[in-house]
């Protein structure tokens, strides 16, 4: 399993258990979604070799929540925040990984924030952060 697939099952995980949210989607949520949700997008980053005897991972990721008011957006922004940052395993946190990858370190980013329009309709909002994973696998 590559380090980006772990990710995803670990942002499934941790995000559907622990936000008060909708579903969490990968990439993008369906057109109809009711909001609001949390959606993760790869942004960044990938396999590295640091050293013979693991292989190691930076991957950045966007996650962001998405609601009809600003309000409920930024309040999904800090849920989120409180479910990652800092969340790795060398900070004491929790976020794991199965299949030899571990996650080391969680470090939260450059702010997201971004208001939808579509053809008149009302704005949809969307607030969160990018975050680098840094992780590990065995060899």
């Amino acid at each position: 399993m590559t380090a980006l697939a772990a990710l995803h099952t670990a942002l499934f995980n941790r995000l559907r258990t622990g936000t008060q949210w909708g579903d969490v989607y990968a990439d993008m949520a369906p057109a109809d979604t009711p909001r609001p949700y949390v959606v993760f997008i790869y942004a960044g980053g990938g396999e590295l070799l640091f050293t013979q005897d693991a292989q190691n991972a930076r991957l950045v990721i966007t996650v962001k929540a998405v609601a009809d008011t600003q309000a409920a957006a930024f309040a999904g922004a800090a849920e989120i925040e409180t479910l990652l940052r800092s969340q790795g395993t060398l900070e004491g946190g929790g976020l794991t990984v199965t299949n030899g990858w571990n996650i080391t370190a969680v470090t939260q980013d450059r702010v997201i924030h971004l208001t939808e329009t579509y053809q008149g309709a009302k704005p949809i909002y969307n607030d969160g952060h990018q975050y680098v994973f840094m992780m590990e696998r065995d060899i």
